[in-house]
């Protein structure tokens, strides 16, 4: 798509840099972990699959990264769920108090990571979860659902509240999600 607009060239410009930064790292990283030689070597000294052969080989390392996805799965369900849930409940509603729920769903990106960290810790050792997959999940999850929140919050903005009005019949409450979700989210899709 051509723009004949300059400040959509002058973002188009900007954003060269901030791909190149995100982008080069990546570029030189591939080749070494593919490069033949047992050391790593830059440039490589030629292309051999060893190494990725000897990850999924080792016990450890397949086992580590069945746990990240597996924590990944539960960080993904539960904050995509919490999150599109807020934004979607709070989309054009008005209530005392809702600044502080707001508040309280984003104080996740406020409040700094080791102390984060730290709280779960506590927390789920309080409890008695820790040595598990689902306290990781979780406090990844708590972590994502503020993301979500305003990304979704984002893609309700421009959305017609006559349209989710439309959505809520009085149906029943499977039939009413339903036409509830079918009215809103293919306006909060992306063009």
């Amino acid at each position: 798509m051509k723009t004949t607009n300059p400040q959509h060239r002058l973002l188009a410009l900007l954003s060269i840099p901030a791909f190149l930064f995100l982008v080069i790292p990546t570029a030189i990283v591939v080749p070494v972990a593919l490069n033949d030689s047992r050391y790593i070597t830059f440039p490589p000294e030629g292309i051999s699959f060893g190494a990725v052969a000897g990850f999924f080989a080792d016990r450890a390392w397949t086992s580590a990264l069945t746990a990240s996805l597996q924590s990944a799965a539960i960080a993904v369900v539960i904050g995509v769920l919490l999150g599109a849930t807020a934004a979607i409940g709070l989309h054009g509603r008005k209530f005392p108090g809702q600044p502080a729920v707001v508040d309280l769903i984003l104080a996740p990106m406020i409040v700094p990571t080791v102390v984060l960290a730290l709280a779960f810790y506590q927390f789920f050792i309080s409890i008695g979860m820790v040595g598990s997959i689902v306290p990781i999940g979780l406090a990844h999850a708590v972590i994502a659902t503020p993301y979500v929140y305003l990304t979704t919050r984002a893609s309700l903005a421009g959305l017609n509240p006559a349209l989710v009005r439309s959505g809520q019949r009085r149906v029943s409450v499977p039939v009413r999600c339903l036409s509830c979700a079918m009215s809103i989210c293919p306006s909060s899709c992306p063009a």
